[in-house]
């Protein structure tokens, strides 16, 4: 796929166009925040800005572009691209680039309490053993960037927002 540029430009949907051709642009922030106290699909709905991105992956509920802050995630991701998200609804996180709100900790590069990082669970629980934790680090790309490691007594301890799909470049009006 050399030499195509995945784009987005920004538009004032139709009711019938949202979640169809369109989806809601969000702030990082807003998109961690509001699934931190359960508004997001709300927030979805409500959003005040929409794009129309020329992507291969099929639009749908629970899709959002927003813009990454930082540097961890290069040359993937650079600071300042929009990113093309699905809102997490389970299944392996393993090695996926991911949205993930912090309980307890701070994204070492923005300070934020979301940060996106490369999902690694380190071994396996042991079936029986209910005390025991479960390490994963959320990995930076860029080497510069610490990762962040994590010990949780359940995964789902983890708040996955998001799955990272691709980023996107905005077109020119």
């Amino acid at each position: 796929m050399a030499g195509v540029t995945t784009s987005f430009r920004r538009v004032t949907p139709r009711e019938q166009d949202k979640h169809r051709t369109c989806i809601p642009l969000l702030t990082l922030k807003a998109a961690a925040g509001a699934f931190g106290d359960g508004r997001l699909v709300a927030e979805l709905n409500q959003a005040q800005e929409w794009v129309e991105p020329n992507t291969r992956h099929r639009l749908g509920q629970g899709m959002f572009v927003a813009q990454a802050v930082g540097r961890s995630m290069e040359p993937l991701i650079r600071d300042q691209d929009y990113c093309l998200f699905r809102l997490y609804e389970g299944g392996t996180r393993q090695d996926r680039v991911v949205l993930t709100m912090l309980r307890d900790e701070h994204d070492p590069e923005t300070g934020a309490s979301f940060t996106l990082k490369r999902y690694h669970r380190k071994g396996e629980r042991i079936e029986g053993k209910e005390e025991q934790a479960i390490e994963v680090e959320l990995r930076s790309l860029n080497s510069d960037v610490p990762n962040i490691p994590l010990r949780v007594r359940d995964e789902n301890e983890l708040k996955t927002v998001a799955w990272f799909l691709e980023v996107l470049t905005e077109m020119p009006e």
